[in-house]
């Protein structure tokens, strides 16, 4: 068990949502900040409030069958809690066999419930009756069969499991519904005459039996906050976005495995927090369970039951080591159940906050060895592109090249835009490629990567957003009419409908293709390389020598430029000669001189363009950031360098993409030799004691 002996507050029964400051409440500030404590504190938080917070379950699908119909009365096969599936999305027949001339109708059946255990995927084939789904009267050699697989009985509550089916026809333009998965076999693929049938499903993980409570802060080190620091109000939500929970499982089900998070916040000066965190379970004495909580479960005497309570362990820092921050917390949590130990945790962590220097050009590779497993801190490459906790791999290998067009043109139209995904740590590292892949624009608007369910009713607020979001929040509630909705995990865009058949192909036409092919080649790169895989929620210990560690984090390193660097081409060519319709300021700053149209000739600069472009132009010159590039590049600001870097870029590149450009310097990327090794806390004055 983990319980940190450094401080330990009680939950304030006063505090509202009301009262918690959004991070978004300030402009994000992109200088980076530079300070000689990159750790900033270590947390864990837990059950806080004890007010219950309830949330609906969503039965998964436990079963499915089959129906026939004739010409004259439909069959069902099997139990009447079954439910048919006989209309498509578009309200066409859902027969499996549409459109086949002479064979019998098959619709799908299902059942949702408990008393089973779920369906989890296709995989084994069911018994019962014949069940040929491409039987054509006539053609006896080509049959095709739906099967199932079952979770296991004593599958961990969070498996992922089925809960929604349904059937599209892809030849009456019909695609899948947003966040379901198509089983690519056309269920008519023998038929010459029959619609192309495909069935699709929806995923999400099994809902234990469970009591939801506000999160709260448990212990802390240090115990008080740096002076430049100071600790986020509303980090345990963000920590625990789906709350703190009490969980009753049935006796002799698997223990879910831990899951890693993370998180960016926005302090009051504008400067961003990263945060990365380790959720675990831990047992709960049934004894503390009130009555309350008792009925809630439903418990029996007759049956036996083990209760459960989530925690999660948590670093915050200036700086996105998210990697290194993972390890670290692995090998705590690993720590906390390897039984007794002759140097305490509270000695791990302090060593880790103040013995493990921050990486310099002079001391670049920072290596601490943790038991089996190892830690390194890289510098961040010196660059005048903001510092994110981007994965820009992470993003084209889940979205593939179109899709970050896409994304890449609803954020240069400051659209409303929720990405969601049954995967936390991904949320953090798409969302932050996808608000920086703008630079040198810099997302004005409401921005939280990962939102935890109090802040779930921001989502209806009718301006610009980029929100992450667990996708479990749908399994209850219906995505915002005015959203656009990412669904990473599948890679569906679900599109509002004053937004339909928006796409990447409004912007401007050479540089827009000249992009597609450079991120088709570095999409096939990362495939290859399996870089975009290092972003995962899971907790594995990896084996790999030290010198494959450092060429590993190198490539990652050298990939991550080369993707930005092709969106900072783009960017470069449809802004190239910007600076040319500045106006000049000819008189004292006022609330007119200020504005923005005293300020930038949009009129010429839109008539600059290819005509095909112009409404492209029109609507991005009256974003906010587009408005701000211009004030950044009037005046005086602390985004001179950026600016100053940007309009070198925009002098570099050639608009008509006929000569390659480079302009980020990703084969500067060097090894260095210089590698600092900071050995493990020790058991000075600590001989002969055992700590737990």
């Amino acid at each position: 068990m983990i319980n940190l002996q450094f401080e330990v507050k009680d939950f304030d029964d006063s505090l509202h949502f009301s009262e918690v400051v959004l991070p978004w409440m300030t402009r994000p500030r992109v200088a980076d900040i530079r300070t000689d404590r990159p750790y900033g504190r270590f947390q864990t938080f837990g059950r806080g409030n004890p007010e219950r917070r309830t949330h609906q379950t969503t039965e998964e699908l436990s079963s499915y069958n089959r129906c026939y119909y004739n010409h004259q009365e439909p069959r069902r096969e099997g139990s009447p809690r079954y439910t048919c599936i006989d209309q498509t999305p578009f309200g066409f027949q859902a027969d499996l066999n549409n459109g086949c001339l002479g064979s019998p109708s098959i619709f799908l059946c299902y059942k949702r419930g408990y008393d089973t255990p779920p369906l989890t995927d296709i995989g084994s084939t069911p018994t019962g009756l014949q069940a040929n789904v491409n039987s054509r009267i006539g053609v006896s050699s080509q049959r095709a069969y739906i099967t199932f697989r079952k979770a296991k009985a004593d599958s961990p509550h969070n498996t992922l499991a089925v809960i929604d089916i349904t059937v599209i026809l892809t030849n009456k333009g019909e695609t899948p519904p947003h966040a379901f998965n198509l089983i690519n076999k056309n269920l008519n693929k023998g038929s010459m005459v029959g619609n192309d049938v495909y069935i699709c499903y929806k995923e999400s993980a099994i809902l234990g039996n469970s009591l939801v409570y506000e999160p709260a802060l448990l212990s802390r080190y240090p115990l008080e906050d740096y002076p430049e620091f100071s600790l986020p109000d509303s980090v345990s939500k963000f920590c625990m976005p789906l709350g703190a929970t009490i969980e009753c499982w049935p006796k002799g089900h698997t223990h879910p495995l831990p899951l890693f998070s993370t998180f960016v916040l926005t302090d009051q000066g504008g400067a961003k927090v990263y945060g990365a965190g380790v959720t675990f379970y831990e047992s709960y004495p049934e004894n503390n369970l009130t009555d309350q909580q008792r009925e809630s479960f439903h418990m029996k005497e007759s049956q036996s039951y083990s209760i459960h309570t989530n925690k999660c362990i948590c670093i915050l820092s200036r700086w996105p080591f998210f990697d290194a921050f993972k390890k670290f917390l692995t090998f705590i949590y690993r720590l906390s159940l390897s039984g007794p130990l002759t140097v305490p945790i509270e000695r791990y962590i302090a060593h880790f906050m103040h013995e493990v220097p921050f990486p310099t050009p002079q001391r670049p590779r920072i290596f601490m060895q943790l038991g089996h497993s190892s830690l390194v801190l890289a510098q961040p490459q010196t660059s005048p592109l903001p510092l994110s906790g981007a994965s820009y791999c992470a993003l084209l290998q889940n979205l593939g090249p179109e899709t970050c067009l896409n994304l890449l043109t609803y954020v240069l139209l400051e659209n409303k835009i929720l990405l969601h995904s049954l995967r936390p740590a991904l949320l953090t590292a798409v969302a932050e490629a996808v608000s920086s892949m703008i630079f040198p624009f810099v997302w004005q608007c409401p921005y939280v990567p990962l939102c935890p369910l109090f802040l779930a009713m921001t989502l209806n607020a009718p301006f610009p957003v980029i929100f992450g979001i667990d996708s479990r929040y749908f399994d209850k509630y219906d995505p915002p009419t005015d959203a656009t909705c990412v669904d990473i995990d599948t890679n569906t865009i679900l599109l509002p409908d004053d937004k339909k058949g928006m796409s990447w192909k409004i912007l401007p036409k050479k540089p827009a293709k000249k992009l597609l092919s450079m991120l088709a080649s570095l999409h096939r790169e990362v495939l290859r390389t399996g870089i975009g895989d290092s972003v995962s929620d899971d907790l594995a210990i990896e084996m790999a020598p030290l010198d494959d560690d450092f060429n590993k984090k190198r490539n990652q390193i050298i990939l991550e430029l080369k993707i930005q660097d092709a969106f900072l081409i783009f960017m470069a060519s449809i802004m190239k000669d910007y600076n040319k319709y500045l106006l000049p300021i000819t008189q004292q700053p006022t609330q007119r001189v200020t504005d923005a149209d005293a300020r930038f000739d949009c009129s010429g600069f839109i008539k600059s363009r290819d005509r095909a472009s112009h409404g492209f132009f029109k609507q991005l010159s009256k974003t906010q950031q587009f408005i701000k590039l211009v004030e950044d590049v009037s005046f005086v600001s602390e985004n001179d360098e950026r600016v100053a870097f940007f309009e070198e870029c925009t002098e570099r590149v050639d608009p008509e993409g006929k000569e390659d450009v480079k302009l980020i310097d990703y084969e500067a990327v060097r090894d260095s030799e210089h590698t600092v090794f900071v050995t493990p806390p020790d058991e000075t004055e600590l001989e002969g004691m055992e700590f737990e």
